[in-house]
């Protein structure tokens, strides 16, 4: 007998060969069966090569050592023991030992155990192998409904045994130990047909470094419902797999793998070179793989790690020290992808200032990933020496996709990050970095999704950094939130349906000086809410356009840069609102060399370079461009590319603020253009501001351009208080944050200074209305086209602004709120320009000195007593040329003379309209009217200068109880009583003695005949006109007028001057130290040229139809020559053109329809001709015009004519002298 049976007790068998140990070898498959015969037998079939134990016989042991080679050696063959127990048996145990190598596979049948019974009611196998078992150990069961699930087997690997083969168990608890060896093939736990014959493999790896070379995996095997088990722990370290083929998968079942060091001095790595998956079955269910690096080594997973509707949790460093030693550093990195389908992948790193590398992908597919290392450093993306990333991190699907990645230190070097999906979908990437954070990829893009799919990353504000490569940042119907310390963008920033907020408390970089990029807002829907929000700090630099090329109201770009930062691109807005603020520091100062205007030295470029905060140029065609430069400047066009500001439709707010110690221009001033086509501009100036502004502007825009000292600190915020010392501009677009009328732009209200408005004016040329600028505007273009150029250079610390008008200005000036500083103006109207418009100064706020040029035309307009009140310091008209009387009823613009019109509106110069509220322009310093002013006159102000035109409107039928002189009523108690008043005023106050010239232009009604003077009255009597009051009388008046010629109506009129001493009101007074220039008298010096050359040819027009229609009858049709007593009727029409010469050429284009009938009685030699005609005739006249001398053009436009004709004519015919008739009857 060659097997041995050691048997306990009385059931002790002892075999024949077992006291020599030479028992037969056993070299091929074998059947060990524990049997159902009641006895203590031991049968062995030959045939079928089977050993059976009686019933009676529970424990049996086979051991190497008693068979003849000292060994089991089965080739290919199966060694099999079937417990075949149920659930009533007591425990059936088999035990195997090995001290030699096991040679072929092993085949463990559980029987039908007791699930309640423990170990004596259910089967146990034992193995102990001395040294290798080279084949596959199978550990399963009966077939189904036989319970196995408290079977045990156990099996230890001494020594440096290892298993050279497959674990594969779909049955029992079974604990696998090895001592020092190794696991050379796959691992698998599974259930073979119910949740009662599930495998539970706990497998020990106690040496250093042991490893399994194949796959791990945890089933349901044949029965969907089961869960089989892999717990695997190795105590020193260890590995899984070989290569990338292997796998370790939980796909109904579930994976434990612990990887353990047992001593701190020792670094046991961990290595698994295999796939980790997680996934669910057709059966459904929720499977997991726990992975846990707890050594102080290097720890490694080069594969790929997927989660599929299950888990793969895995850990570096626990959260105790107990049985391990876990706190120590340790270095991990994973060499895969990491997926999660609609499955969790957790990936944590607990040990402090560990390290774990992930060189790989991560995606979400309605998964979730989360990867932690909150103590330690985190690396995701390629390593320094594999080349460019093609990984992302992604999160997609039609689910709930996140992808949570944060870390203390965290470095991520990828190929994009990605959040998308669809309308069911809440998809996220959230990555965090506490300490210190680096991220480099290409692109950023966030699209979709029931919720905006969401890319969130915040790194520390101090020591983040992240990199966005050629792909740029977009937001299409998704949000993008990114905050680091420093941030570089080299691609486009976009928005569509998205958001992109993007912080940097350091300084930002988006694109570079060789490639200009796009921060753009491309989003046409009209609920989109679409957000482009960019921060910077000290150091950055935008070389990108800023564009909103579509959208509606709510779409915008906003960008926020402090320090020394800049924008190099072009900002354009044809909808929505792009809010740019850059904010220098108050401390930094460049200041230019001294030089003109222009930028003349490589050093003034590079000094005003450095200033810069945008260089580009802004256009707004729709929607609203708000841009705020606080201690930095525009580039100005001398830079190129930049200075341009165009505004075809919206609104555009420009705020250049400065302190006075942030920057300095020196002498240099930078120009700008500024197109107003359409839409409003406003401009602010605050602070030493000096610029030079190219400004063309059209009837259809509105431009302000406001100039101030101080602000108020500009808009609450939302918690109630403002920033302490800062400005607080207001962005929102609510209803109120920008009004100009009171000074206030972007929510801040502006103080001590001026706003001057650039508008659409009209007026009256030629009794048609015209748009002032479209008609005028070519008279007063520069030679590069420009119709306007302002320079101003501010000077805070004087409170003097010096302003220069070149061109034509056409609005107002108008205060702004003050504090207690008032200001000086000194405006220079430059050779042949002109200013038309409200001159609204409150002297006690601001001095306007008013320099005018030859040439110069200053004109008020507006309508109403608010317009009406006009202060200026000092008019100083000194050097302009002499006054030219021959051109003084021309046009005013048409005019050579320097002119200040407060008569008309700037219509043509004698179409005044008709109104009972007067203009009153004061010059030169004086205590109030009221006090009636006696102080010395003042030369160092006031009217200075000669030769200057003065234009006042006279009517003479002002209802006195409603009249104003400025903004006064007459009857006004409270106020300073003018006394009667029929005439705009000048008052002035101080000069130094010039001559200058009124010209009146008395309202159409007025009866010139009816003006009368009542000497020594003043303006205290009704009918006196008052047009001028003076400091000073006789020789010492500050100034002197004299009258010149004006046309009412068709008439040349010229009015008279009388003077009387009065006060500074016009009352008569002989102490009152004022002198008022009253009109004596008017006379007619009869009609224009102009306007009798049109009379003329006016009432010649149907003398000329008359000289049509003289045409022979000869030409008529019906002739009835020779034809006696016979009769005919008669049509026809003609045309033709007739000039004359007469007064104005005129040109008459004539019709002429005529019909009539002709009847012949014939005679001896003779005949009578008797009939009547019918004519109707038509015609157009118009002639040559005139220019009158008051600039106007006379003459007739159109003139039609009619006439009807009726004619009756009797013509008798008689034959002539001739020699044929003997020479009778030659009456004719």
């Amino acid at each position: 007998m060659f097997l041995s049976a050691n048997i306990a007790s009385a059931q002790a068998i002892t075999g024949s060969c077992t006291s020599s140990n030479n028992c037969t070898d056993i070299t091929k498959s074998i059947t060990f069966l524990f049997g159902k015969t009641a006895d203590s037998s031991i049968n062995y079939d030959a045939g079928t090569n089977k050993v059976t134990f009686g019933q009676n016989i529970s424990q049996v042991t086979l051991s190497d050592t008693e068979f003849s080679a000292k060994k089991f050696d089965l080739g290919t063959g199966t060694m099999t023991i079937d417990f075949n127990n149920t659930a009533n048996d007591n425990q059936r145990s088999f035990t195997l030992n090995t001290e030699n190598i096991f040679k072929g596979n092993i085949y463990i049948l559980a029987g039908k155990g007791n699930q309640n019974g423990g170990e004596a009611k259910n089967g146990k196998f034992t193995a102990n192998f001395g040294k290798n078992v080279e084949g596959n150990i199978t550990l399963t069961s009966h077939g189904n409904f036989y319970n196995a699930v408290s079977h045990k087997n156990e099996i230890t690997f001494q020594s440096t045994a290892s298993l050279k083969g497959n674990l594969d168990a779909s049955a029992g608890n079974n604990t696998i130990t090895f001592e020092n060896g190794n696991l050379e093939g796959n691992v698998s736990a599974s259930a073979k047909y119910s949740t009662y014959q599930v495998a539970k493999n706990t497998i020990i790896f106690k040496g250093d470094s042991n490893k399994i070379t194949g796959n791990v995996t945890a089933s349901a095997g044949a029965y969907v419902g089961g869960y089989g088990t892999n717990d695997i722990t190795f105590e020193k370290g260890g590995s899984i797999g070989t290569s990338g083929s292997n796998t370790i998968t939980a796909s109904g079942g579930n994976n434990t793998i612990t990887f353990n060091s047992v001593s701190s001095d020792t670094n046991e790595d961990a290595t698994i070179n295999a796939n980790i998956n997680a996934s669910t079955t057709s059966g459904g269910g929720y499977f997991t793989n726990i992975i846990a690096f707890n050594g102080t080594g290097t720890n490694t997973i080069n594969g790929n790690i997927t989660a599929q509707q299950s888990k793969n949790t895995i850990t570096f460093g626990a959260t105790t020290t107990s049985g391990v030693q876990n706190k120590a550093n340790s270095t991990n990195s994973i060499t895969g992808n990491i997926t999660a389908s609609g499955g969790t992948n957790e990936i944590t790193l607990n040990t402090t200032d560990s390290t774990l590398a992930i060189n790989g992908g991560i995606t979400s597919n309605a998964g979730t990933n989360t990867i932690k290392a909150d103590s330690g450093t985190l690396t995701i993306g390629k390593n320094s020496s594999s080349g460019t990333s093609k990984y992302s991190i992604t999160a997609n699907g039609g689910g709930t996709a996140t992808n949570t990645i944060s870390a203390k230190t965290l470095t991520i070097d990828v190929d994009k990050i990605e959040a998308t999906g669809n309308y069911n979908s809440i998809n996220k990437n959230e990555i965090t970095s506490t300490t210190n954070g680096t991220l480099k990829t290409n692109t950023i893009t966030a699209s979709n999704g029931k919720m905006p799919s969401e890319n969130k990353i915040t790194f520390d504000e101090n020591n983040g950094s992240i990199e966005v490569g050629s792909g740029g940042i977009s937001a299409s119907s998704g949000k993008n939130e990114i905050k680091a310390n420093t941030i570089t963008i080299n691609g486009n920033v976009t928005s569509a349906w998205g958001n992109n907020t993007i912080n940097a408390t350091g300084a930002i970089k988006i694109g570079s000086q060789d490639k200009k990029v796009t921060i753009s807002n491309d989003s046409n829907a009209a609920t989109s809410n679409a957000k482009n929000t960019i921060t910077g700090g000290d150091g950055s630099a935008i070389y990108a356009d800023v564009k909103l090329l579509k959208g509606n109201d709510k779409v915008s770009n906003n960008i926020t840069l402090n320090g020394n930062s800049s924008i190099t691109g072009d900002i354009t807005a044809n909808a929505g609102t792009n809010n740019i603020s850059i904010k220098g520091t108050a401390t930094t100062s460049t200041t230019p060399s001294p030089s003109p205007s222009t930028l003349t030295t490589s050093a003034d470029m590079s000094a005003l370079k450095a200033l810069v905060g945008l260089t580009g140029n802004i256009t707004t065609n729709g929607g609203t461009n708000n841009i705020v430069f606080e201690n930095k400047i525009w580039a100005p066009t001398a830079l190129g590319n930049s200075g341009t500001l165009t505004t075809n439709g919206g609104t555009t707010n420009l705020v250049l603020r400065q302190t006075s110690s942030a920057i300095s221009t020196g002498d240099l001033v930078p120009t700008y253009n500024i197109n107003a086509n359409g839409g409003t501009t406003n401009i602010v100036m605050q602070g030493p501001v000096s610029v030079s502004a190219k400004i063309n502007y059209t009837s259809s825009s509105t431009t302000n351009l406001i100039f101030a000292s101080s602000n108020d600190g500009g808009t609450t915020s939302a918690s109630g208080n403002k920033t302490s010392g800062t400005v607080n501009d207001d962005f929102s677009g609510s209803n109120g944050v920008t009004n100009v009328a009171n000074g206030k732009v972007l929510g801040v209200t502006y103080q001590d200074g001026v706003r001057l408005l650039l508008a659409s004016y009209s007026s009256s040329v030629g009794g048609e209305t015209i748009k002032f600028v479209d008609y005028y505007g070519d008279l007063f273009k520069q030679e590069d086209g420009t119709l306007l150029t302002l320079t101003t250079k501010r000077n805070t610390s004087s409170n003097v602004d010096e302003i220069d008008v070149q061109g034509l200005a056409i609005g107002g000036i108008f205060n702004l709120e003050g504090s207690t500083t008032s200001r000086t103006y000194n405006v220079n109207l430059k050779q042949n320009s002109a200013f038309v418009g409200q001159l609204a100064i409150d002297p006690d706020k601001s001095n306007i000195t008013l320099k005018m040029e030859s040439g110069a035309k200053f004109v008020l307009a507006g309508t109403g007593k608010s317009t009406a009140t006009a202060k200026l310091q000092t008019l100083d008209l000194t050097g302009i040329a002499q006054i030219d009387t021959a051109q003084v009823l021309d046009n005013t613009f048409m005019q050579t003379n320097t002119i200040i019109n407060i008569a008309n509106d700037g219509n043509d110069n004698f179409t005044a309209p008709n109104r009972d509220w007067f203009r009153l322009l004061e010059i030169g310093s004086s205590t109030t009217v009221q006090n009636k002013d006696t102080a010395p006159v003042a030369t160092t102000d006031g009217l200075k200068g000669s030769n200057g035109l003065f234009m006042v409107y006279v009517n003479d039928g002002a209802n006195q109880s409603n009249v104003t002189l400025g903004s006064q009523y007459n009857n006004e108690q409270t106020k300073t009583n003018y006394g009667s008043v029929y005439a705009d005023r000048i008052v002035v106050h101080s000069g130094d003695k010039g001559t200058n010239y009124i010209q009146t232009i008395l309202d159409s009604s007025t009866d010139i005949y009816s003006i009368k003077h009542a000497a020594n009255t003043g303006t205290e009597t009704t009918g006196n006109i008052a047009v001028a009051t003076v400091k000073g009388t006789g020789s010492e008046q500050v100034t002197k007028f004299e009258s010149q010629n004006s046309i009412q109506g068709f008439d040349v009129i010229s009015a008279g001057f009388v003077t009387e001493t009065t006060d500074a009101t016009g009352k008569y007074t002989n102490s009152g130290g004022y002198t008022t220039y009253f009109i004596g008298s008017v006379g007619s010096k009869g009609a224009s040229t102009a306007n009798q050359q049109a009379s003329a040819a006016a009432l010649g027009s149907n003398y000329d139809l008359y000289l049509a229609n003289m045409n022979s009858l000869n030409k008529r049709m019906g002739e009835l020559r020779e034809n006696a007593n016979s009769q005919g009727a008669w049509a026809r029409i003609f045309n033709g053109m007739q000039t004359s010469n007469f007064s104005l050429e005129t040109k008459a284009l004539y019709t002429t329809f005529q019909a009539g009938y002709d009847y012949a009685f014939g005679f001896s030699g003779a005949n009578n001709y008797l009939g009547f005609a019918l004519s109707y005739a038509n015609s157009l006249t118009s002639s040559n015009s005139s220019i009158d001398i008051d600039g106007s053009s006379k003459g007739i436009k159109d003139v039609t004519s009619n006439a009807i004709e009726f004619a009756i004519y009797n013509a008798y015919v008689q034959d002539g002298a001739s020699k044929a008739t003997g020479w009778k009857n030659g009456l004719y």
